[in-house]
């Protein structure tokens, strides 16, 4: 039985290595035929519920499961690759702090900082597929995606506070240099992200006050323009003027996330 269970296992990393290959992240039919059936893994799989028809082929009945699988056998020096691999990259990153400590991880997060937070593109001036613009902004996209997921996913963000740092400033100074936050086209990093991360409330307002500027000019001196929701909104640390740039509900008595899910609106205040 442990050879047996030893030989699924492999078969189906196996599996997991060749769904990161060309295509939309599953085993055409012709690759999972290719399996085995001696030991009966093709139907085994299928009536456990590993894997089930996707089209003409088959893939993980899972996604994080699958994720995770993947993330073991993705090579992290070929990125960006298309936007579904996003997951198994992550899971490439986490699998490298563990392995190889923080340090290393640190250092693969704060190269891709400067990516992430590069100028967006001006809405109606899309590059040409293919061009070296268009690969620019897949490449933010990408650095921004595997950035966010990363560190909110780490189960200790302190040893990544100087990557948080960095990535606080390079936002606040690409705010200055837009007109505002939400001008920057870097919504990866809203309020909700700075108040989920795995932080002490001296490190979460340390890095809040670094983003306070990238509010822009208070309402009333040209700032706060209207977002997508018609609110008018921001980085989230203008909302903390007055209490030690905290955002409103950021923090919970415990000192930790509040688990709100979207972004904090800046409101003007009336009266």
């Amino acid at each position: 039985m442990r050879r047996l269970a030893a030989q699924v296992a492999g078969q189906v990393h196996e599996a997991a290595r060749r769904c990161l290959g060309p295509g939309p992240g599953a085993l055409d039919r012709t690759s999972f035929e290719e399996f085995p059936r001696e030991p009966g893994w093709a139907r085994a799989v299928l009536d456990e519920g590993l894997f089930v028809p996707a089209g003409t082929g088959f893939r993980f009945a899972h996604e994080a499961f699958a994720e995770w699988l993947q993330g073991a056998h993705a090579d992290l020096d070929l990125l960006p690759v298309p936007g579904h691999r996003v997951g198994p990259a992550v899971q490439a990153l986490l699998l490298l702090g563990r392995r190889e400590g923080t340090v290393q991880l640190a250092f693969r997060l704060a190269e891709l900082v400067p990516m992430a937070t590069a100028p967006a593109v001006a809405p109606g001036t899309a590059p040409a597929a293919g061009s070296p613009a268009a690969r620019a902004v897949d490449g933010r996209w990408w650095a921004a995606h595997l950035l966010s997921g990363v560190l909110l996913r780490v189960p200790d963000a302190r040893p990544y506070t100087g990557v948080l740092r960095l990535l606080a400033d390079r936002i606040t100074e690409r705010s200055l240099r837009a007109g505002g936050f939400v001008q920057t086209g870097l919504e990866a990093f809203g309020p909700w992200f700075w108040e989920r991360l795995a932080l002490a409330d001296e490190d979460r307002m340390d890095l809040l006050r670094r983003l306070l500027p990238a509010d822009g000019p208070p309402c009333g001196r040209g700032g706060g323009r209207p977002t997508r929701s018609g609110t008018r909104g921001g980085s989230g640390a203008q909302a903390g003027r007055g209490r030690g740039a905290v955002p409103s509900g950021a923090v919970s008595r415990a000192g930790r996330p509040s688990g709100r899910q979207g972004p904090v609106p800046h409101r003007c205040p009336t009266g």
